[in-house]
């Protein structure tokens, strides 16, 4: 026997939610290629989200309103991971979502009749298949995954002027349909309505998807072939550009190149007798000490390397002064200027070539035999050093750059040391041309973007970044075929037969940006979470505490509400993983920062999906006795117990990086341990400690324990203070507004949304002010602070209470001096003022006198 289906009434909601779906199915169908990371993100928190709220609402009913309300907050937050988990491994969510949306598709056509385990196994297969072809093919994928979803969409803006909602209806029951006896009821009396639905679901898919992938690139070359008969203008220094084509049609400007730039620079200084300050003859006597071994160093150098030959003599006389001072200021006579400055020098390559994990190269560690001691050894290190800074232009504005170009090319020099070959002869320009220019064109092209955002914008220090990965180490410092030896990498001579590596210039035209900060207010707020992190927990704490004083709680009942802090410290991580995945957006990110983010997200959703659940079943014991399944094992009690117990793994990371922060040493010694596990650790539990730069730099314990005694008496007087006045105060207002809600139950008061919003308009306030005040009380204390250190220390010009009570007489005076117009003061008629002496009196006070006549007198 049929089921006879309602008659459907459609409201103005319901037209809007149907035009609304259809043009967004529409645009995904048609142009999701264009937005791929959007449609990608709302296709995996849909369909994630739906299957969270599915999966878990049978376990929230029977229930309160509040519990129906947290199985929709648990399926937000699923969602809102799901998606920004898919923008994270593009490839990976783009078929999982093409084969989900192609298995509902299949198991809605042939539902009927097929068990449970057919559907799993359809499920199983499409999502396989999907992620095969997003592995291997992600625009393909994108396409038709955007394609199905947008004519789901239009299939749903359909299905809602259909009879019985056939579509939506059927989707619940698939994902529903291991929690009912009978497999999907009434199926029969939609199913004539269904496939229309389905119908106009695939027709506008398919449609959607040869748009994208085939007719859209059919338009692009039509447009290409119609504009090919038209000539391009060049410009009129330039040869003229023979028509392509032939045609003779209308010509349109075309872009002027920029011109060539020829960075051959000649040497203008009057050739080898040209100076700064001193003739090289003609040096002072106590910058003749070293005058000798560097210009030997120099003329080896400069022929080895290319340098030019004005730098060259620049450089000489800068290091002639740098060790003529350095020889002056020394005081030690047993370690010489040279070896002064060679430190000083090389300390931030040393710090590079620890992070890299290379042997520094240094002619007095890494030659064999050195005849001339190792102060001349390091004599050439410095002087290379100095003369790669004195070429390298902007480049000097990275110095990790300038640390690969010294490390290369120390390489091939110490190489050629060791075979002991003569020393070559090259170009004057040599090294200006092969390492600088193109390094400079690169760095030219990627800052001077002037119509590009800063996302996609590379200073100085993003294209520095690039130096401090150990991939730059398999590039050449100079431009392919022009190195002595073939191709180096790490340290050792590859074959001859090897094609020369790369240069370094081709590596960083490739290299993306390491951070991508977006313009956002969320950015602000991740900035300055720990802050609203702190606010929030004490302010629900504090709530707790007072609505318990107000109502009087039992004691059990009291421990139980005060322990939902619990989920809230689970629960502000999560959306702080959430914020730093939207940050991450557009950054490339390595598979251990994946694997570590989607770990720690997808393990804290779980414990946060069983807290909810476990503390609604302990606060709606009214609801017991009509439960079912996992549900009816316990009461209320025996459920808050497992509450507990399945928040102690987020509460116990919570305290140890609470009581870390009270021991700066110790976090120094964990951040900047070797242990391995140590490391996957802080990677996968604290991924902000990897971008830490000052993992060293820590405060002194007294110095600490001073700070966090400061801040204790801060947050104390702030927080009683706020308990008291701001807190208790909300106690009233919220008992009666809920009172309302549940003594009238038939009533236009009995709606939970609309009591969540007036307790909202009541609360939000509140909170904003004890997020605010936390800074007058700072300043206050920091006021007491400052005045107690300044007379323990004599500093300022108050330096005692004897002074501070003197001048706090004054004070009447300055308020006067500063803030009463010029004038107010001077009584035009003293008479007057002598006989009222009630209104000039009180200004007469203020200058030292009794009255306004008397005092002048």
């Amino acid at each position: 026997m049929e089921t006879a289906v309602p008659d459907e009434v459609f409201t103005g909601g319901t037209v809007v939610l149907s035009f609304g779906c259809v043009v967004l199915g529409l645009a995904s169908a048609f142009y999701g290629h264009r937005e791929l990371r959007h449609v990608l993100f709302i296709i995996a928190g849909c369909e994630f989200g739906s299957f969270v709220h599915n999966e878990l609402m049978p376990y929230f009913m029977p229930g309160s309103a509040m519990s129906v309300g947290a199985c929709w907050a648990i399926a937000v937050l699923g969602g809102l991971g799901a998606g920004l988990s898919g923008l994270m491994m593009p490839k990976a969510a783009t078929g999982i979502c093409l084969g989900t949306l192609v298995a509902s598709y299949v198991v809605l056509n042939f539902s009927v009749g097929i068990p449970f385990w057919v559907e799993t196994l359809v499920f199983l297969v499409a999502i396989g298949g999907g992620l095969h072809l997003g592995l291997k093919e992600r625009e393909l994928t994108a396409m038709a995954a955007s394609a199905l979803f947008g004519g789901f969409l239009v299939a749903v803006g359909v299905d809602v002027f259909m009879p019985a909602s056939a579509l939506l209806y059927s989707f619940a029951e698939l994902f529903q349909i291991r929690y009912e006896d009978t497999q999907h009821a009434a199926v029969h009396v939609r199913r004539g309505y269904l496939m229309p639905v389905l119908f106009v679901w695939i027709t506008v898919a398919v449609a959607g998807f040869l748009w994208q992938s085939y007719l859209t690139k059919r338009l692009q070359q039509w447009r290409a072939r119609w504009n090919d008969g038209y000539e391009e203008l060049v410009d009129d220094s330039s040869p003229a550009a023979p028509a392509a084509g032939g045609g003779s049609g209308g010509a349109r400007p075309k872009r002027l190149s920029e011109p060539q730039v020829n960075y051959r620079v000649r040497d203008a200084t009057g050739g080898e007798g040209a100076y700064n300050l001193f003739p090289a003859g003609k040096l002072p006597p106590a910058l003749q000490v070293y005058a000798p071994a560097l210009k030997r160093c120099t003329e080896q150098l400069g022929a080895f390397f290319g340098f030019q030959p004005s730098s060259v003599r620049n450089q000489l006389e800068h290091l002639v002064l740098l060790l003529g001072n350095t020889r002056r200021y020394e005081q030690r006579s047993n370690v010489s200027a040279v070896q002064v400055l060679h430190r000083r020098t090389f300390d931030n390559y040393r710090g590079w070539c620890a992070h890299l994990r290379v042997q520094p190269n240094f002619v007095a560690e890494r030659a064999s035999r050195w005849a001339n001691g190792p102060v001349d050894a390091m004599l050439y290190d410095v002087v290379l050093h100095f003369c790669i800074w004195g070429e390298a232009a902007n480049i000097r504005h990275m110095p990790e750059a300038v640390c690969f170009i010294y490390h290369k090319a120390m390489e091939e020099f110490l190489l050629h040391l060791e075979r002991g070959l003569p020393t070559p002869d090259r170009d004057p320009e040599f090294f200006l041309e092969n390492t600088v220019a193109p390094l400079f064109k690169v760095i030219k092209a990627r800052s001077r973007s002037a119509r590009v955002d800063h996302c996609d914008k590379l200073n100085y220090d993003d294209l520095n970044e690039f130096f401090w990965a150990p991939e730059c180490l398999q590039y050449s410092y100079t431009m392919p075929g022009t190195s002595l030896y073939g191709a180096m990498e790490s340290g050792t001579l590859r074959s001859q037969s090897d094609d020369d590596a790369a240069c370094v210039s081709e590596g960083l035209a490739r290299a993306s940006k390491t951070f991508v900060e977006h313009r956002s207010w969320l950015t602000q707020l991740l900035a300055l979470w720990r802050i609203f992190e702190f606010h929030v927990l004490w302010f629900q704490l504090l709530s707790c505490i007072a609505m318990g004083n107000y109502l009087y709680w039992r004691w059990d009942f009291y421990l139980q509400v005060i322990s939902s802090i619990f989920l809230t410290i689970n629960l502000m991580p999560y959306i702080a993983e959430l914020l730093e995945a939207v940050a991450s957006i557009g950054r490339p990110l390595d598979g251990a920062t994946v694997s570590a983010t989607l770990l720690r997200m997808g393990a804290r959703f779980v414990i946060l999906g069983y807290q909810t659940m476990y503390l609604m079943w302990t606060f709606d014991g009214g609801a017991q006795e009509g439960a079912t399944g996992l549900r009816q094992l316990g009461d209320a009690n025996f459920w808050w117990w497992q509450y507990i117990w399945v928040s102690v793994p987020p509460l116990v990371v919570w305290l140890i990086g609470t009581v870390l922060q009270l021991f700066p040493p110790l976090i120094s010694r964990v951040l900047l341990s070797k242990s391995e596990y140590v490391q996957a650790f802080l990677a996968m539990v604290y991924p902000l400690s990897r971008e830490f730069t000052a993992k060293e730099v820590d405060a002194p314990v007294r110095d600490s324990g001073k700070y966090t005694l400061f801040w204790f008496f801060v947050l104390a007087a702030k927080l009683g203070f706020s308990y008291y006045f701001e807190v208790f105060a909300l106690m009233m207002p919220t008992v009666n507004l809920y009172d309302d809600y549940m003594n009238y139950p038939t009533g236009k008061q009995h709606n939970f949304p609309l009591l969540a919003l007036r307790l909202a308009a009541v609360w939000l306030p509140q909170f904003m002010i004890f997020c605010i005040d936390t800074n007058i009380w700072y300043a206050i204390f920091s006021s007491i602070t400052g005045v107690v250190v300044g007379f323990n220390e004599n500093l300022g010009e108050v330096r005692d209470y004897l002074g501070l009570r003197k001048t706090f007489m004054l004070l009447p005076n300055a308020f006067a001096d500063k803030v009463v117009a010029e004038g107010v003061l001077k009584d035009p008629q003293p008479a007057a003022t002598a006989s009222n002496g009630s209104s000039g009196g009180s200004y007469g006070s203020m200058n030292g006198g009794g009255g306004g006549g008397r005092g002048r007198r």
